[in-house]
């Protein structure tokens, strides 16, 4: 894969799901970084000036969750999220994902279980600002979930937002 930002040898490849205004800025951030990155959506019109900047198009959920160990998703409600992450079936086993969709802590927290059971590591996040706001130094993404994931994949996170971090163990706020 080749991107217009220079060596990627160095760099994760990451897959990004959902392609509004806020995915398709978190995948401009990391090709801008020089990420190789595949992106999917169920509009493939979306993909355009993204595929013309660099990224790989995926033809399905499964192609794009196989294209690398990070897939990050970002779609309307934690529902949507589960189905569209259950259409890449065993695909999912051995991935990271990073659920940046909104809901409720309950939901995040049922969408980590799942994501468990498929064999896949999980950290859910929100983030704290609109979609040009992505990628600026004094951005704030929060993360619940895997400390080994995010550990991991900090400085790839970290792109999406100079502030924030890891604030939990767990996705979602724990139920009282």
């Amino acid at each position: 894969m080749t991107t217009t930002s220079g060596n990627t040898s160095t760099r994760s490849a990451v897959t990004v799901i959902g392609l509004g205004e806020m995915g398709s800025a978190l995948a401009g951030v990391f090709l801008d970084s020089g990420h190789p990155t595949t992106v999917w959506n169920r509009t493939p019109g979306k993909a355009d000036a993204l595929v013309a900047k660099g990224a790989r198009w995926a033809a399905t959920v499964r192609d794009a969750v196989a294209a690398g160990p990070l897939v990050i998703i970002s779609v309307k409600g934690n529902a949507a999220a589960r189905r569209i992450l259950e259409s890449a079936g065993d695909a999912l086993a051995g991935r990271a994902v990073v659920n940046l969709t909104d809901g409720t802590s309950a939901e995040a927290r049922a969408v980590a279980e799942w994501a468990a059971d498929q064999g896949t590591e999980y950290l859910h996040g929100q983030i704290m600002t609109i979609a040009p706001g992505v990628g600026h130094p004094e951005t704030v993404v929060f993360y619940g979930g895997a400390g080994a994931v995010y550990d991991r994949y900090r400085s790839t996170l970290r792109l999406l937002g100079g502030r924030g971090g890891l604030i939990a163990a767990g996705a979602g706020i724990p139920a009282l």
